[in-house]
């Protein structure tokens, strides 16, 4: 009986190998348009000193993280390839992701087919790939987020013996510099440490908090002071560029309900049946890790509904998430299954779940593939190309005015850009401002070029503000002198415009 478990378990850890093979090969080789916002910020960094999106202009933070930017100048300067040489190390990401999370469930005790299985459950999920490949800085935050899930797991050896104090720490580090809300998961995290307050006493557990504090608070804390000072924000302008109006964005909390039904409904579902009376034991017994856990969660969902989550493709913002939800699930049925082994018919639920968990999954790849293959010949054949042909052809200094995908177009071009997606421009974020200032901001940039997103070939057909921007008596000075389109027909197109210059500036080129 225990070899036919054992090979079971070889076998689904082995399937989860083969989808991981089999994704790489069929899913397109993409990078999200937003990634190369960073990758501009470190060029700008290793050639000019300068962490900010427009060269001589004042800074702005329109990175989500300081660590991709970071790693782009690391990368550039060492001569590597920049887009490749991140996918890459995507990968190691992943792989490092995978595998704590196999090491988190060892380290609580799961056995071996329980691990298969939710090494099989997170291997099955398409966004797993996506994020890795994607170029940004999800699949960093998500394997540091795994690092500190791994460190917290075994809570009495890590205080009486503070075995783990430098992997947690550097978890901490590393998610507070991918993402801001990596502070949150620090703050969150010293919090739960210092309720542990019966172990104060020990030697051993101060020098555990002084590690903690020596790699990861005082390094962020400075960083965060850092920040604040050379960009005079206490936020990123990506948090100002995504905040909600009203108290609850509704949509939001919609894309978290779908994420939840697609990659972790069932498995909890099935988890607390099988847990019965013996969850809260379980809860009880894991209370550090329970407790950051669902902090962070809680903080994250929170500031999440009050944001529109523009970009969550894959489900971006909650992904992180997903190993920590997984390892949840299995950690509860597996008190369960401890104490009363699994009788038929609750062999037979988790065999009903696990194969409808492999149907979902399956229909997600398909919608996923799809998406990344309309997308990524869009920033191919249309925001590379547009960046490409400006940076060939516009006269050095120019100014560039993108709508709405500022990303490639501004790396390619090296030109300066005004980003009406809002990431880059202080300006734009101000919720306050009505169409008429939005268009005296648009028209008093003087830009010799203007590129223009839209859903058709031969006009503008896009937001109701770019609309409004086109309407504008003043548009009538631009000339449409190309348009680019992509290769699988998605309707999207980029429309680029020059200034038509007065006659004082003719002259004074001529």
């Amino acid at each position: 009986m225990r070899d036919s478990t054992r090979s079971l378990s070889y076998f689904l850890i082995l399937l989860a190998a083969s989808i991981g093979i089999v994704a790489f090969v069929c899913l397109p080789w993409w990078t999200v348009d937003d990634a190369y916002i960073s990758y501009r910020y470190g060029r700008n960094l290793l050639t000019n000193g300068e962490l900010t999106w427009n060269l001589s202009e004042p800074r702005v933070e329109g990175y989500t993280g300081i660590f991709l930017p970071l790693l782009s100048t690391l990368l550039l300067g060492l001569g590597l390839p920049l887009v490749n040489g991140i996918k890459v190390l995507g990968i190691a990401a992943l792989l490092a992701t995978v595998g704590l999370t196999y090491a988190t469930l060892r380290r609580l005790g799961l056995p071996l087919l329980m691990r298969a299985v939710v090494v099989l459950l997170l291997s099955a999920a398409p966004i797993l790939y996506e994020h890795s490949i994607s170029g940004l800085e999800t699949i960093f935050f998500t394997a540091a987020m795994a690092l500190v899930w791994w460190a917290l797991s075994d809570s009495e050896q890590l205080f009486q013996t503070g075995r783990s104090a430098i992997p947690l720490a550097t978890g901490l580090l590393l998610a507070g510099l991918s993402r801001p809300e990596g502070i949150a998961l620090m703050t969150i995290t010293l919090i739960q440490l210092i309720l542990y307050h019966r172990y104060f006493n020990s030697l051993i557990f101060k020098a555990f908090l002084l590690k903690i504090a020596l790699i990861a608070v005082l390094p962020l804390m400075a960083y965060w002071v850092w920040r604040t000072t050379y960009y005079g924000a206490w936020l990123p302008n990506t948090f100002a560029a995504k905040a909600y109006a009203g108290w609850i964005n509704i949509d939001s909390v919609i894309a978290f309900c779908k994420f939840v039904g697609y990659y972790c409904f069932l498995p909890t579902a099935c988890a607390v049946a099988l847990g019965g009376r013996q969850i809260w034991n379980q809860i009880k017994s894991q209370k550090l890790m329970v407790g950051v856990g669902s902090g962070m969660l809680a903080c994250c969902l929170i500031a999440y509904g009050h944001s529109h989550l523009w970009m969550n493709y894959g489900s971006r913002f909650f992904f992180p998430f997903l190993p920590m939800l997984l390892i949840g699930a299995a950690w509860l049925a597996h008190g369960g299954i401890a104490q009363h082994p699994l009788s038929k018919p609750k062999k037979v639920l988790v065999l009903t779940v696990l194969t409808l968990q492999m149907v979902i999954m399956a229909y997600r790849f398909k919608q996923e593939a799809a998406f990344l293959n309309y997308y990524h010949w869009i920033v191919q054949d249309e925001l590379i190309a547009v960046g490409e042909h400006l940076q060939k052809t516009a006269p050095p200094g120019s100014k560039v005015i993108s709508y709405m995908d500022a990303g490639a177009i501004g790396y390619y071009s090296g030109l300066s850009i005004v980003d009406f997606g809002r990431l880059n421009d202080r300006f734009l974020v101000d919720p306050s401002l009505g169409i008429d200032a939005i268009k005296d901001h648009f028209f008093g940039q003087e830009a010799a070029f203007v590129v223009m997103s839209s859903a058709a070939a031969d006009v503008i057909d896009y937001t109701d503000e770019a609309m409004a921007i086109v309407a504008d008596q003043r548009f009538m000075q631009y000339e449409r002198v190309g348009v680019w389109g992509n290769r699988v027909d998605y309707p999207y197109w980029q429309h680029l415009f020059r200034r038509i210059p007065s006659p004082i500036e003719g002259a004074q080129q001529k």
